[in-house]
């Protein structure tokens, strides 16, 4: 049997009075959400929630005890989410957020960005607007591609699979043929390391009016894709590790 003291009653009474005192706050600011908000639904939300979180508050601050915590938090997540979803849900399927989301999902289909021009803002008003960040465009593209015509899904549908099917392939295939760390090496390493030896030999080219001399001081080379050549004349490598031995000369390699 568990007997509290006196000490963890007042411990729980602090928490309780706590919780009770955060859902005020969420109230009154549900109440600033139904007072003031604008054009769309969000009023309704905001009047849901101001009862849901007073109830709760008037539930903590009765009953402080690990029942009265759990009830609040239940009135809580019934009266300022669940119920206004469900409402919302019968009286209004297609909020304006969801309007705002699944315009940005034709947007992104179509145009390539979730976002209207600022000239064609004026045109279409306030929902025009889209103040989420990009990723939320993902959510609008399953209706999107649903009104798209069968060949644009289909086609959108082969630019995924097909790339990721290559992708998947080659790798198994270079994990059969090297180290899993080498071929890691070679996919992160090789694509950059390509462009520092290009600006290189634009800069040995040019006598270094153009591009710039390649670094690789401090670098673990022992895993980086052959160089076999490259023009690498005057190339900087200090205390870089190659194959089994350490450079520590600036000029590795000679004209």
């Amino acid at each position: 049997m568990l007997v509290m003291t006196p000490s963890s009653a007042r411990g729980l009474r602090g928490i309780c009075l706590r919780s009770a005192a955060w859902y005020t706050g969420f109230a009154v600011y549900a109440a600033c959400v139904a007072l003031f908000s604008g054009p769309g639904l969000d009023h309704m939300w905001g009047a849901w929630a101001v009862g849901g979180y007073a109830a709760s508050a008037a539930i903590a601050a009765w009953r402080p005890t690990r029942r009265g915590q759990y009830a609040a938090l239940t009135v809580a997540v019934l009266g300022s989410l669940v119920a206004p979803l469900v409402f919302l849900a019968v009286r209004e399927p297609i909020t304006s957020d969801c309007q705002v989301v699944e315009m940005s999902g034709r947007l992104l289909l179509h145009h390539g960005v979730p976002y209207l021009a600022p000239a064609q803002l004026a045109v279409k008003g306030w929902l025009g607007y889209n103040p989420y960040l990009p990723l939320m465009a993902v959510f609008g593209l399953p209706h999107a591609l649903a009104a798209a015509p069968p060949s644009r899904s289909a086609a959108l549908l082969w630019l995924a699979l097909a790339p990721t099917f290559l992708g998947y392939l080659t790798w198994n295939l270079a994990i059969h043929r090297a180290s899993v760390s080498r071929v890691s090496s070679f996919v992160y390493c090789s694509t950059p390391l390509a462009v520092l030896i290009a600006r290189h030999e634009a800069w040995v080219a040019s006598e270094g009016r153009e591009g710039r001399q390649l670094d690789l001081s401090g670098f673990d080379l022992r895993t980086a894709p052959p160089l076999a050549g490259a023009q690498l004349a005057a190339l900087k490598a200090r205390a870089a590790e190659i194959g089994r031995r350490s450079a520590v000369a600036d000029d590795t390699r000679s004209p």
